[in-house]
């Protein structure tokens, strides 16, 4: 794994899930130089097919306070038993996998940083993206983990 800046408040651990690792790695892939975040309109979502069903792609709106839904893979509607597109976090109801996001959200543009959360059967990753001067998009992934 390549050294990327990392949260205070949700630090990368030393090994991360699969799926979480081959996306940190494609994000990483995309930094221009010594950037320490890609650009949003670097990301090309077909070169993560394998992942689709565990991703999130989340807007940021007016520099962090608000999140919404710009896609999320089955793996995670299923959770919920909802689309999710369009939705702002705050305006779900969000099931124990998925608790903590609007925080760890908020950790991600704060830090502009990786941030991570374990939580009893899930772990998931936030990845920032950058754009127009600001922290634009976040890139996530939640994986099921054994106990």
């Amino acid at each position: 794994m390549t050294i990327t800046k990392t949260s205070q408040t949700n630090p990368l651990p030393d090994r991360l899930e699969p799926k979480l690792e081959a996306l940190h790695q494609y994000w990483d892939g995309l930094r221009r130089g010594s950037e320490v975040m890609p650009y949003w309109d670097d990301l090309d979502m077909t070169q993560l097919a394998d992942l689709r069903a565990n991703l999130l792609l989340l807007d940021v709106v007016d520099g962090g306070p608000r999140f919404r839904f710009s896609e999320a893979g089955t793996a995670i509607t299923d959770l919920v038993e909802s689309a999710l597109r369009d939705y702002f976090i705050d305006e779900v109801r969000l099931p124990e996998p998925l608790a903590g996001l609007l925080e760890q959200c908020q950790a991600t543009v704060t830090d502009s940083a990786a941030t991570y959360t374990r939580r009893d059967s899930h772990a998931r990753l936030l990845l920032p993206l950058w754009g127009n001067g600001q922290i634009q998009m976040i890139i996530g992934a939640v994986e099921k983990v054994d106990r």
